[in-house]
């Protein structure tokens, strides 16, 4: 906020340069803190909360065995909850390659209109899940027919999950939220566990997040 730093440089500059050192000036000085200490103050909380949300997987590596990364999105808020992967030089190269890899299978996940899916790839095990949510219960299609997207790759993706959810749920879509969870396994974890333990993932970091 340019006007805001120019308001505070021209007071200060004014009470130091242009006025007799007398207990005014103290005043003055006063309001000044005050007036920079409240422009801070949304900085401020703003820089706490992302401080908060700056976790890593080590957060869940003892109750997800073998897991190495995930995704957890709502679609209908455009919102995102993934951990730091706080990699550099070789390993941040690597994790960049694996993470272009989990995009190129969650778009061929969502183009084709699954609801679900396993890529095994390498020595890793690259799974993706979506669901429907009426506040905090998960709720099933009720459309039977398979949600076919119409020309995906030139559709904007929010779009697209909007016309997911009207496909399935009709009149009903506007109180229906869209979600995925993107999860990278070490390749060894059975297709079974992962499946098993993608709701109860899901759950875990909905609860951390919306307490």
């Amino acid at each position: 906020k340019q006007w805001y730093q120019r308001r505070v440089r021209g007071k200060l500059f004014y009470s130091i340069y242009c006025t007799e050192w007398d207990g005014k000036i103290h005043q003055d000085i006063a309001q000044i803190y005050q007036t920079v200490s409240l422009g801070l103050r949304d900085s401020s909380a703003f820089l706490l909360v992302k401080a908060q949300r700056n976790f890593t997987l080590g957060n869940y590596l003892s109750d997800f065995p073998g897991i190495v990364h995930f995704l957890v999105i709502n679609r209908t808020q455009n919102k995102i909850i993934v951990p730091s992967l706080g990699a550099q030089g070789q390993s941040a190269r690597y994790c960049h390659k694996i993470i272009q890899t989990l995009a190129r299978f969650h778009r061929n996940m969502v183009h084709k209109g699954y609801l679900g899916g396993f890529m095994r790839k390498s020595d890793l095990l690259f799974s993706y899940k979506l669901w429907f949510q009426n506040g905090s219960k998960v709720v099933s299609p009720e459309n039977s027919v398979q949600f076919t997207p119409v020309q995906p790759k030139s559709k904007l993706l929010c779009r697209l999950y909007e016309d997911m959810v009207k496909h399935y749920f009709g009149v009903r879509a506007p109180l229906v939220e869209c979600y995925e969870l993107l999860t990278i396994h070490i390749g060894e974890v059975p297709f079974e566990y992962v499946n098993d333990s993608a709701t109860r993932l899901m759950q875990v970091v909905y609860s951390d997040f919306n307490p």
